[in-house]
């Protein structure tokens, strides 16, 4: 189980809001969470977007689950032991478990289903599932997350068949999972949406729909997909044939689509909402009078360099820049948390604790007058010009400190440094960094998610959300090692091989807020912002 290092730690890791004050007892209330769009397919194993694995993360329950104070509790399994060398996981299913009945089921299982079909949820559904989760016809995007289990490698990269997947049904209550090797985090892999049991019979009656509306949804989780309209709307009500340890509070939990950010913000403030994620910046000067925030320091304010730019491809150019930078801390931004101490920012975590505090200090580009000029002239002479015109986007709250960047830029590398601040709006400034069109901005790098590994592995050329616009066969191959070896050395390597190359100029730490009702209690989150579990969800008097 993983350890909490920290009080601030903890608060990072795992966020719940409380209230001393008295609940309704009832049969229990509505919660209203604003989300970006509606899902399109709610299948776990094929499931990608975060409004999906959300409704999955409510709506299904694998082996184990997260407990509000982020440890493991037991899910669908009654009891799990682990052996000695950590390689082999034995699970006691319990005997009770189902999947929720509807009665649209006569369209995909026949009139007499209730009659004909099993409900109870088995071994042999965790079977299925896994296999088709490293099965590499499935396309499933966390089949990474179980390359622990024996064979899974092989059989995700379609050498060997899903059938020799170390997973083994005993009889139908009891599983064991065989293991390639030792993995401390296996069971927190085991809580993902790619890790969410599957009904075969069901699936396969499905005829390729599994997922893709209530009838053909099959949950087993606190909550059953009761609603889900294409008007923008998605409702999940309390599942009475739920048989975990935990009671479900709520009666039910409203998705409602909304991108209208000022609106968002207005119902969240005025506990309209019930739940929501923000910034530091959207959240500064606001009345915070109806509202439960709780920060997590999720995001690196950082100068970045598009390295496809004509001026910027060369990294004489951009560590340059790096070297010449001297940060005045007075013309900060108020609501700064901290200075960065790396690329990773404090929330994310190795194995379950503190990634900095693992892996230690990052080789931050240090101010140097000489080695900047050094490599200012090698770049100019590459780029056969005799100066360097930019400019440098950012959003309005980081204007002052660009400017002073700006000057360090050119009281140390002269006037063959041209250098401009080009102001944009947030959305606009994402926007341009994200279609490559700029030169250098400085913007905030967020990790959506708490794991080190994959908030580095963002940054490679095989990731589809890679901001930096950075192509580096040899930065592919540090982080493809990292991950195999599960070594958080090799995890600084890499974030030090960014650095080192100058892609990016890491400045200053912000935070981010969940934020709930002041009148609620008991919604908590872990990891990132699809995993808000709603299971112990009230409401005041």
């Amino acid at each position: 189980m993983r350890k909490i290092i920290s009080v601030l730690t903890a608060a990072a890791l795992l966020i719940c809001v409380f209230s001393g004050c008295s609940l309704k007892k009832s049969d229990g209330e509505t919660f209203i969470m604003p989300v970006s769009d509606t899902p399109e397919s709610l299948d776990p194993q094929i499931a990608t977007g975060e409004v999906e694995k959300l409704i999955i993360a409510n709506c299904y329950e694998g082996l184990v689950r997260i407990a509000s104070d982020g440890s493991i509790e037991n899910g669908v399994a009654s009891s799990y032991s682990v052996s000695s060398d950590g390689l082999k996981y034995t699970f006691k299913l319990r005997d009770n478990t189902k999947w929720h009945s509807l009665s649209g089921y006569d369209k995909v299982l026949g009139e007499d289903f209730e009659k004909t079909f099993d409900f109870s949820v088995k071994a042999r559904d965790f079977v299925f599932a896994l296999r088709r989760a490293l099965n590499p016809q499935t396309g499933c995007k966390e089949a990474s997350r179980l390359f622990a289990i024996k064979n899974a490698r092989k059989i995700n990269k379609g050498a060997v068949s899903p059938d020799l997947l170390g997973v083994t049904a005993v009889d139908d209550y009891t599983l064991e999972i065989s293991l390639d090797y030792k993995d401390d985090d296996f069971l927190y892999n085991l809580t993902s949406a790619a890790a969410m049991p599957c009904n075969e019979a069901f699936w396969t009656a499905t005829a390729g729909k599994y997922g893709l509306s209530v009838t053909y949804t099959l949950c087993n989780g606190p909550f059953y997909l009761a609603e889900w309209n294409d008007d923008q709307n998605v409702r999940m009500t309390r599942n009475s044939d739920y048989s975990g340890e935990n009671e479900v509070k709520p009666y039910s939990v409203r998705l409602i689509v909304n991108n209208d950010f000022e609106d968002i913000k207005e119902k969240t403030l005025s506990g309209t909402y019930d739940v929501g994620f923000f910034t530091e910046n959207e959240l500064f000067g606001e009345d915070k009078s109806l509202i439960t925030s709780s920060p997590f320091e999720n995001t690196v304010c950082s100068l970045i360099f598009n390295c496809s730019d004509e001026c910027f491809k060369l990294p004489e150019l951009r560590k340059a820049v790096c070297m010449s930078s001297q940060v005045d801390t007075s013309t900060l931004p108020v609501n700064v948390s901290s200075l960065a101490s790396g690329l990773v920012p404090p929330f994310c975590a190795y194995n379950g604790e503190s990634y900095r505090v693992l892996a230690g200090k990052a080789k931050l580009t240090s101010f140097s007058e000489k080695n900047a000029a050094k490599n200012f002239e090698k770049g100019l002479k590459k780029l056969g010009a005799d100066t360097v015109r930019f400019n440098v986007l950012c959003a309005a709250e980081y204007e002052e400190t660009v400017r002073t960047l700006i000057q360090s830029w050119q009281k140390t590398l002269g006037i063959k440094l041209v250098a401009s601040v080009d102001v944009r709006e947030n959305e606009e400034l994402l926007s341009l960094v994200k279609s490559g069109d700029f030169s250098v901005a400085f913007c905030p790098l967020e990790a959506s998610e708490q794991e080190a590994e994959n908030f580095l592995n963002s940054f490679s050329s095989k990731s589809g959300d890679n901001i930096l616009n950075f192509s580096d066969k040899k930065y592919d191959k540090l982080i493809s090692e990292a991950a195999e070896s599960q070594s958080v050395t090799e995890l600084l390597a890499c974030e030090n091989y960014l650095l080192e190359k100058a892609v990016v100029y890491p400045v200053f730490n912000q935070n981010s807020y969940f934020v709930t009702a002041a009148d609620t209690r008991g919604i908590y989150f872990y990891s990132n912002s699809h995993n808000v579990f709603f299971i112990n969800a009230e409401r005041e008097k």
